[in-house]
């Protein structure tokens, strides 16, 4: 889903209150878009679910003994 932060914003301005599940899936919505969306030039150009991503394939999961290498 594309999402540009001006949306939130917008939403936010207009005084509308939100059930619960509309708040959660706002929510929901805006982490995926924050994570898997919006590239970051200090990250690379890459978005911080790109990078989490090759940094598990890099130093493993679950294994301290990968920690700091």
């Amino acid at each position: 889903m594309q999402h540009d932060e001006s949306d939130y914003d917008d939403l936010m301005q207009s005084g509308k209150f939100l059930s619960f599940e509309e708040t959660k899936k706002l929510i929901d919505d805006f982490i995926e878009y924050y994570n898997n969306e919006r590239i970051q030039q200090k990250l690379g150009w890459k978005t911080p679910g790109e990078v989490a991503f090759l940094t598990v394939l890099k130093f493993g999961v679950g294994s301290e003994s990968n920690l700091g290498k």
